[in-house]
């Protein structure tokens, strides 16, 4: 599973097919739009959408050659179910919103771990 960004700034999830089933007609893999420029965004839409494309893979029987027809109702139903996962997600908090930025505007170490090099464990102060 890898989260990519493609020449047009829109992430992508691809997923590739376990070569048993890529052997009996399934493509290569998965590469599933995620619909956004946003890594924030596409990388909640990647966690939702993974577990989705794999455990329907893993669900695919073994014993037969898959038609054309066949695969692309499996296409329509993995969207169906991804599209229905994003819209859950929809209801959660947005990583970039107004609120999340105000709450911690910034960051910092204290002098003395700026001296020590790198910290062991960061401190950090938010500015009002």
């Amino acid at each position: 599973m890898y989260l990519y960004k493609h020449p047009n700034s829109v992430y992508y999830t691809r997923i590739c097919t376990p070569k048993k089933l890529a052997k009996l007609g399934f493509p290569f893999d998965f590469k599933i739009s995620l619909r956004t420029k946003s890594r924030p965004t596409a990388l909640r839409r990647n966690l939702a959408t993974a577990p989705i494309v794999v455990q329907s893979l893993d669900k695919m029987p073994l014993d037969r050659e898959f038609s054309s027809e066949y695969l692309g109702q499996f296409k329509s139903e993995l969207k169906k179910h991804i599209e229905e996962s994003w819209s859950s997600l929809s209801n959660h908090l947005d990583f970039n919103s107004s609120s999340l930025a105000n709450t911690a505007r910034k960051a910092t170490m204290t002098p003395k771990e700026k001296s020590n090099g790198a910290p062991k464990l960061l401190r950090f102060r938010v500015d009002q």
